[in-house]
């Protein structure tokens, strides 16, 4: 076998360095398995854990839907004066406004006709307002737009916020698991 010069690679012969390409095939192929290996267990993890998080969830709504009946009912009790929250040891509870939501105004338009009114009466402000895959209104670009109520009204929408119920856990590492 001829010898060739290498500049620092630690390899000297030619049969070296078919051992070393073999040896990087086989750590390939070593590595591919560890991560399949990884991802099947993570995998079953995932799927066992799943069935508890949605029996978790599952209980979580019907106690937080009784709780909004209770708070809804006696909000007097529950609340100070002129607060829509107040707390326990382990959590905070009360009354928000979540983000408003963009509807339809009236009955008689529908999402299409808002796209196509937008089209014709809108032409520049189409390409923000519309998201054009499919011929559909771009609501969060339009509430974005901090449009008046009257532009909405031209469009066929409105805004709408309703206040909901709710209840955070207090995050202060001193809740243990249960």
């Amino acid at each position: 076998m001829a010898r060739i010069k290498t500049q620092k690679t630690g390899i000297e012969t030619e049969a070296e360095f078919f051992a070393k390409v073999d040896t990087a095939a086989t750590l390939s192929v070593e590595i591919r398995r560890l991560e399949a290996d990884r991802d099947k267990e993570l995998q079953e993890v995932r799927e066992r854990a799943e069935v508890a998080i949605k029996a978790k969830k599952e209980l979580l709504a019907g106690i937080s839907d009784a709780c909004a009946a209770y708070a809804t009912e006696n909000r007097a009790a529950l609340f100070e004066a002129g607060k829509k929250s107040a707390a326990t040891t382990l959590a905070r509870f009360g009354f928000n406004f979540p983000a408003p939501s963009l509807v339809l105004a009236s009955k008689r338009r529908n999402w299409a006709g808002v796209a196509e009114y937008i089209r014709e009466k809108y032409p520049r402000l189409a390409r923000f307002w519309l998201i054009w895959k499919e011929p559909e209104v771009n609501k969060s670009a339009i509430k974005a737009a901090h449009l008046r109520t009257a532009n909405l009204t031209k469009l066929g929408l409105k805004l709408q916020q309703k206040e909901t119920f709710f209840i955070e856990p207090k995050d202060n590492g001193t809740q243990s698991e249960q």
